[in-house]
């Protein structure tokens, strides 16, 4: 079984990966997107969406969400938070390999690095068809991970990073030998009990990237370093793709 079909490993990291202020900087990220899509109302499919950080204040803000995730545990996360918030967002729980629905989005939304997670590099294609295909003529998407070059320019092989309640998580970080991939072990240390998890992500340089939204049928591909519109260039944070439907 894949890392990412594992509901172990989302559960025993949810919280370090979820923090109560992830919350709060994805809502402040929402005026960001708006702009980057030059949109402030539509339908949005949000794509991966764990539990819910983009959704719930994409809903607030006035926009009609659709939330697919393959993790039920996300999921009931997601409708926790929507339910606190009195948001009302549909929640999918579909591997985003399969999801699709002809011409239903405005935009699709694919944020936190969710992009790159198959074996199989037509997977990720594939992905990138099934959103082609759910957008409606015009319709936008946005990605947003770590792109190759930010890969390369920030690359840290070791981290540990000590939980609240005295727990440690750590990540070792390799790259294969012709930089397609990141293999990181995370491990997660509780007492004398220690689970060792590998997570391996596909890299995608910015002009990869461009050229994969371009053999689905995207067009208008513009590459930013940071969701604030930053140029994609040695001060990116991260890589966001934002191509458009005609």
């Amino acid at each position: 079984m894949n890392w990412f079909e594992q509901a172990d490993f989302w559960y025993r990291f949810y919280d370090w990966m979820f923090p109560a202020d992830s919350f709060e900087q994805a809502e402040a990220e929402i005026d960001n997107i708006k702009k980057l899509l030059g949109r402030t109302s539509g339908t949005v499919l949000d794509l991966c969406c764990g539990p819910g950080r983009y959704s719930v204040p994409l809903k607030k803000a006035g926009f009609e969400i659709t939330g697919v995730d393959l993790q039920p545990f996300l999921l009931g996360k997601a409708r926790e938070y929507a339910s606190r918030q009195n948001a009302t967002i549909e929640l999918v729980e579909e591997d985003m390999r399969n999801f699709k629905r002809a011409q239903a989005f405005d935009m699709v939304l694919n944020m936190y690095s969710s992009f790159g997670y198959f074996s199989d590099f037509e997977e990720d294609l594939r992905v990138l068809e099934n959103a082609y295909f759910s957008l409606k003529p015009g319709g936008q998407i946005l990605l947003e991970l770590r792109g190759k070059e930010v890969h390369a320019m920030r690359f840290t092989e070791t981290v540990s990073s000590a939980m609240a309640n005295g727990d440690l998580v750590f990540h070792r970080t390799k790259t294969n030998d012709d930089w397609t991939r990141s293999i990181t072990t995370w491990v997660y240390v509780r007492g004398q009990q220690v689970e060792t998890w590998e997570v391996v992500l596909n890299l995608y340089s910015g002009a990869e990237l461009r050229n994969l939204l371009e053999a689905v049928g995207f067009t208008e591909v513009r590459l930013y370093g940071h969701l604030k519109g930053s140029p994609y260039n040695h001060t990116a944070q991260r890589l966001v793709a934002v191509a458009k439907k005609q």
